[in-house]
This record gives C-alpha cells, structure tokens and sequence, in this order.
C-alpha cells in the first residue's frame, strides 16, 4: 500500500487527500474539484514530493511537451500506487512487463504503436453496421430487475473489440479472465502464450492485417496485450461510467429527449468522469509548475478528471451542461501517448448512448454502487441497476 500522503501548499483543503483512503474513492469527483479549485497541490508520498495539476492550460501542457516531463513518470506512478516498489524517481522499485509499450521508445515499439493506431482509426465505421454489435447490446441491456452493469461494461468492451479486430472468441475468455484475475495468477506471460495460441485463427479484422503485414504470431500477441490495457480496459471503464451517469444524472435523459446531439453527450460523459483520472509525468531538468519549482526527476501528475474541471476553461465546473465549444478534452491523455483507443471509445460510446435512447430505457439504482479504488483510473466495481422502458409518451 501507499504511505499517506501529505498535501501541502494548498490554500483550500476541503477533504481527505489520501489517496489510498476510502474517502478518496468514495468520493473521488469532490477531490478532482478541490484541485480543479486551487490549480495544482504538493503532496507527500513516502517521504517524495508529487506535484498535481488540477489547471487545465497546464495539465495539457505538460502531456504535449515529451522533453521536460516524459511519459516514464507513468511507470513510476502506477508502480508507485499498485505497492510495486516504492516512490522513488531514481530508479529502483518493480519493473512493469513489456507488453505497457508505452512506455518504450525504440523504434519497433513506436511502430507497433503507429500501426495499432491506424488499424484502430479505421475502425469505428464498422461499429454501425455491425449487426451482432446490436444483438449483443440488445441481449446485455435488456429490461431487469437488477443487473451489475460494471459486469455489462466489461463484457461488452471485450466482446465488441473481439468482433472488430477480428479477434477469435476465446481471446475474449482469456481477457475477461486475466482482468477479473488483476494479474494475480494469469500473468502477462502466461496471458501471452495464450493469445499467441489463440490468433492462429485471426481470419479478418486488424489483429489479421497485423500478421498479413509480416508480424509474427508471438509480436502480434504482445500487440494485442497491450492493446487491452491500452483500449478494452479504458473502453470498459468508458461504458461503465456512461451507465452511471444515466442512473444519476437526470439531466443526461432530459438532453437526449429533447433532441440533444449524442456526441455532445458522450463528450460531457467523459469530461465529468474520464476513464483515466491521472497520468504520471517525470520531470526533466527543474521545472516551474503551477508557481513553484519542481526539481529534476519530480514526478508531476496531471489529474485529469480535475483539469476537466476547471471553471476558467469549462464554466459548467462538477455541474451537466453538455457543450460544445471546440475545447478538446484530456481524457484519453494528450500528444504522442495519448490513448489509442480513443476513437474506438468515443465511437462505440456514441453507439451505446444512442441506443440507450432510441430504445427508451431508463436506468435506475438497484442497490449501492462501488467505485474502483484507484487513483489513476475512473470506474465502478459494482453497479446494480434496474433497467426499464419508458413509454412513448413519456417525458
């Protein structure tokens, strides 16, 4: 476990800022407005300073700029919070496996991340003529009683990006195990043996372009287990939060009965609770940050729940009011190592919230949800809702 950090240099502390306290996760969106408030804080974890920024101009400033702060800070900061080694920027602690390539910048890695890319840009026009897409969210979002939808989510994220990539279906039991598993018995070795296996069946879709292009059974298996932690995880954390705020913000019904644009709706969706809340930057040289200087190998954490927060760029604050005024948002990251699923999630969001729509269902609480415990990630464990149809001459 983490060692509890300090917040120091913070003129408004309205809350618990430890961050392996159940407060935080109960309550995470009060902590992102306090930063959003004061712009950015120092806390103290295990004796080392972290600077977080809450101020939107400047979280994404420092995502964009690859030189003064670099992406190994993510390494650091998972480490750090998942009690893989301590808190030291200096080296030391646990390595993470290979397959988080984001975090190499050899030449091969930064192909693999280019190729995945494009494959996946290519992507989201299938999703809306992909008919057993529809006969899944037709058989996983039907009228009930009770339903865990933190279950839903998952299972819709790895079944849809199996139908997609082109992926055979016992991939998708594979994943859905290794994430139920959190890395505890199904390592990422093992997990790779087992894709390896399982893509000698890839017959279309990307995983098979990837291999047409000469890649190896084996690379194209580290490529799809990195994928997963790069897009089905975040998709999953993407659609669990977007049922959420279905069942408790009223205002997301009411905007799409009267017409609202689903886009505009996905967009806010992910503006108040982005599937990543913070990502890990390591500071080069002395840095000036949020007014004070963060010395060399600092680790800065943009908080980007919090930065989606801030009044000075996004006026509606904590409060629903979906708008679109052209300001990108953080939260798939930003530059080179932002999210590659980004334009897969924002697509099968849009496909998700419109049929959630045109079907008339209504989402209600069927019982307390669970928020995921983490710091860097935005999600719930548990979500038992009730769904139903409204009538058509409902409001």
């Amino acid at each position: 476990m983490v060692g509890e950090p300090i917040l120091t240099n913070v003129s408004v502390v309205a809350h618990n800022w430890d961050i392996k306290s159940p407060e935080w996760y109960a309550d995470a969106p009060r902590m992102w407005d306090d930063l959003a408030g004061v712009g950015s804080a120092v806390i103290t974890v295990e004796g080392t300073q972290w600077t977080l920024v809450g101020a939107y101009e400047q979280a994404r400033s420092i995502l964009q700029d690859g030189v003064s702060f670099t992406s190994s800070g993510e390494r650091i900061l998972l480490e750090t919070v998942r009690g893989r080694g301590g808190a030291s920027t200096k080296g030391g602690g646990s390595a993470l496996p290979p397959s988080l390539l984001s975090f190499r910048e050899d030449k091969e890695s930064r192909g693999i991340r280019k190729s995945l890319r494009q494959g996946l840009d290519e992507l989201p026009a299938a999703f809306e003529e992909d008919a057993s897409l529809f006969q899944e969210l037709e058989t996983r979002l039907a009228v009930t009683e009770c339903v865990d939808l933190s279950e839903t989510a998952l299972s819709l994220s790895t079944t849809s990006m199996s139908l997609l990539l082109g992926v055979p279906a016992r991939v998708t039991a594979v994943y859905e195990a290794w994430i139920r598993d959190g890395g505890r018995r199904i390592t990422d070795t093992v997990l790779h043996q087992r894709v390896t296996a399982a893509l000698t069946d890839a017959q279309s879709g990307l995983m098979a372009g990837l291999l047409s292009r000469g890649w190896s059974a084996p690379d194209a298996a580290w490529a799809l287990v990195w994928l997963s932690r790069a897009s089905v995880r975040t998709l999953a954390r993407a659609l669990c939060n977007t049922f959420q705020t279905f069942s408790f913000e009223p205002g997301l019904p009411q905007f799409l009965d009267a017409g609202g644009d689903v886009n505009a709706a996905v967009n806010e969706i992910l503006r108040l609770n982005p599937p990543t809340s913070a990502l890990g930057r390591l500071a080069v040289g002395e840095q000036e940050v949020g007014g004070r200087i963060v010395p060399d190998g600092s680790l800065v954490v943009p908080v980007l729940a919090a930065a989606q927060r801030d009044r000075s760029v996004f006026p509606a604050g904590a409060v629903f009011r979906p708008e679109n005024d052209g300001r990108p948002l953080l939260a798939f990251g930003w530059g080179r190592h932002s999210c590659l699923g980004e334009t897969v999630a924002r697509s099968l969001l849009a496909v998700v919230v419109a049929f959630i729509r045109d079907r008339r269902l209504a989402f209600e609480s069927a019982g307390p949800a669970v928020r995921h415990p983490s710091f860097c990630f935005s999600s719930w464990d548990r979500l038992p809702t009730r769904i139903t149809r409204l009538s058509r001459s409902a409001g």
